[in-house]
């Protein structure tokens, strides 16, 4: 261990660092789970909809955890905090216990994910993942939509839906 400034750093198997005092390491065991353990938790954004849905996948096989619960936080860099979503959680459906689907979630924006377990009245954080959702192009279709075109510009005029996040619209002829 390197000790600079009272602060030890550990390699964990997942190439992170914990950063923690080396007081506070003496004072209590550090568990490390291993790598098989957090491959069976998936976060994946959902094939029928990238934009507004994720799937976390649990262990197949059985654990000494209760349940398993899935907390979304969204941290995207917004300036207005109003354009954020709510912080919210998710268990696993009663008809299928192997996946919790997290649902409602806003184009383009950012999220953190917790996957946590509980047993026996405790909770602990099994893995955390940051997501972006995808964002959904402007409807140039609507009826509010415009685009006009002349010799040297091109104006696309369309409304952003609800709730986005879009910094930049490509477009490719």
């Amino acid at each position: 261990m390197n000790v600079k400034d009272n602060v030890g750093f550990t390699n964990a198997p997942n190439n992170s660092q914990i950063f923690q005092k080396p007081e506070s390491i003496r004072s209590r065991q550090l568990v490390q789970r291993s790598l098989s353990t957090l491959s069976d938790f998936s976060i994946e954004k959902d094939s029928s909809d990238r934009s507004t849905l994720l799937t976390v996948t649990l262990p197949h096989s059985p654990t000494s955890f209760g349940q398993f619960i899935a907390k979304v936080v969204d941290i995207s860099p917004v300036l207005d905090p109003s354009e954020r979503d709510i912080n919210r959680t998710f268990l696993a459906s009663p008809s299928d216990f192997r996946t919790i689907k997290i649902h409602g979630l806003h184009p383009g924006h950012h999220y953190s994910v917790s996957v946590i377990g509980r047993r026996k009245g405790e909770s602990e954080l099994i893995k955390e993942e940051r997501v972006i959702t995808d964002p959904i192009a402007p409807d140039f279709a609507s009826r509010n939509a415009s685009i006009v075109s002349s010799h040297t510009n091109i104006t696309l005029r369309a409304l952003k839906p609800e709730k986005a996040l879009q910094v930049r619209i490509s477009l490719n002829n």
